[in-house]
Parts: C-alpha cells; sequence; structure tokens
C-alpha cells in the first residue's frame, strides 16, 4: 500500500530544512543591525537610486570638464611661478630665503 502522505522522517527533513534557512537569515540580517537593519539598506538603496536618476550623465560631465579646466589651469600658474623663481635666481635676483 503506497502513501503520499509524509511521513515523520520527511517532515524532521523539511522542518531541519526550514530552520537552517531561518538560522541563515537571522545571521545574514543580523550582519546589519548596526546600521539600522535591513529595512534601512533598503530605503538607502532606494533614495540613492531615486537620487540618481535625478543626476544626468551631462551634469556629470559638465561638472567633470569644469573641474579639469580649474585643474589645468592650477598647474600652468604653478608652472609658471616655478619658472619665474628659477628665473629670478638665474638672472641673481636673490635666494630662496628672500636676500
Amino acid at each position: 500500500m503506497s502513501s503520499d502522505r509524509p511521513t515523520c522522517a520527511d517532515t524532521a527533513d523539511v522542518q531541519a530544512v526550514v530552520g537552517r534557512a531561518l538560522e541563515s537569515y537571522a545571521d545574514i540580517a543580523r550582519r546589519f543591525d548596526a546600521i539600522g537593519g535591513l529595512d534601512r539598506v533598503f530605503a538607502l538603496y532606494e533614495q540613492m537610486r531615486a537620487e540618481l536618476e535625478r543626476v544626468q550623465f551631462r551634469e556629470i560631465d559638465e561638472t567633470a570638464q569644469v573641474i579639469k579646466g580649474a585643474v589645468e589651469t592650477l598647474l600652468r600658474m604653478d608652472y609658471e611661478l616655478r619658472r619665474l623663481n628659477n628665473l629670478k635666481v638665474a638672472l641673481g635676483g636673490g635666494t630662496r630665503d628672500g636676500g
């Protein structure tokens, strides 16, 4: 006589699997307790996603170009000041200590 009803052994196996899954989930969730738990992680993710959608690639690129231009100008100014310093020293216009 064949039965499709679960046996005690089947039930115990299922309970063991569920128990391991719950322990694993609790361990994973516990890792996020220091920052407010999984709910906070998911809320932050949604906030980040929404804010990233608002920022356009064009804005990022334009801002990066402005910064790059400013850095290049500052580097050119630094180079010119070093050249001026070297010229001053070469032409006997004083020493580095202000003399």
